[in-house]
């Protein structure tokens, strides 16, 4: 999986925020280092030594692509502020860089102690001064905003909030966002977006839309529930909508209104028939 990270400290709540292409082994490796008492990051070594290994939680929290993943990891490290040292435990300022690494003396003698006396092969070096010339990963001013532009764009989109409703349509309650509804509730994100973004009528038997929406707007464009008929023509179940049928039988909702519309018999299993009700009898 690739996505964004936390290791949390449950005694004094600092966290270190990473990202990796694939966080299980990642996650594993941290646990590995930090039990041998190997781990790169002394600020979190200490730490780890001094309050225990149960003091400590690794948790995935959000899964991404190889595109966003720095620009994710940078969301989240501002957002928990990891890179304070009073907050956290990260030391970089910028993601995927070593740019705002303070060294300590003793690591710039430890450092230096261990490139001392490696030589490097000629072929190697010309290899290696190809691949760098012209590629210097430097953090200008111009990238430095484009970054910021996402990342707050980022927030936005992730703190989009929605609406619980039960299915007689009256309000539960709000959420800051579908993640935080998946886990108040048990409900999917993913379904829950599905049914915001009206590509599905209910998720976990919950109506669900984003803050701000009307909902019993919504509710009366809802006029049309669907049959589902056997090979016999005998109904076998009615549903609320097209895309709850489509959801039920895991197919598209293009083909439920396709073969409701035309009559004919779909995969030799079933007929789809759309019935004509009351705005009243959606509530």
């Amino acid at each position: 999986m690739i996505g964004i990270y936390i290791i949390i400290n449950l005694v004094n709540d600092k966290v270190y925020v990473g990202s990796s292409q694939d966080v299980k082994q990642r996650i594993r490796l941290h646990r590995s280092q930090l039990k041998k008492n190997i781990h790169g990051n002394s600020h979190l070594q200490n730490s780890y030594n001094k309050y225990g290994k149960d003091s400590f939680k690794f948790e995935i929290i959000e899964e991404t692509t190889i595109a966003d993943l720095e620009i994710r990891e940078q969301f989240f490290i501002y957002k928990l502020k990891s890179n304070n040292r009073d907050c956290g435990y990260n030391k970089r300022v910028v993601a995927g860089t070593n740019r705002g690494v303070k060294w300590s003396e003793e690591s710039k003698k430890k450092l230096s102690k261990s490139k001392k006396g490696i030589t490097m092969h000629p072929n190697t070096r010309a290899a290696l001064i190809k691949a760098n010339t012209g590629s210097k990963k430097v953090i200008t001013k111009e990238w430095r905003n484009i970054l910021l532009q996402n990342i707050s764009k980022a927030n936005l989109s992730n703190r989009k909030g929605v609406d619980q409703y039960d299915l007689e349509g009256n309000f539960i309650q709000s959420f800051e966002s579908s993640k935080e509804a998946s886990i108040a509730t048990g409900v999917a994100a993913n379904s829950i977006g599905l049914v915001c973004r009206k590509q599905r009528n209910k998720a976990g038997n919950y109506y669900w839309c984003f803050k701000g929406e009307s909902f019993q707007k919504r509710l009366r464009k809802n006029t049309h529930k669907y049959k589902l008929l056997d090979i016999n023509k005998i109904c076998i179940q009615i549903f609320d909508s097209k895309q709850e049928l489509a959801s039920f039988l895991e197919i598209a909702v293009s083909s439920v209104q396709h073969y409701s519309w035309s009559k004919k018999v779909y995969n030799n299993k079933y007929y789809f028939q759309r019935i004509e009700t009351l705005c009243s009898d959606t509530h």
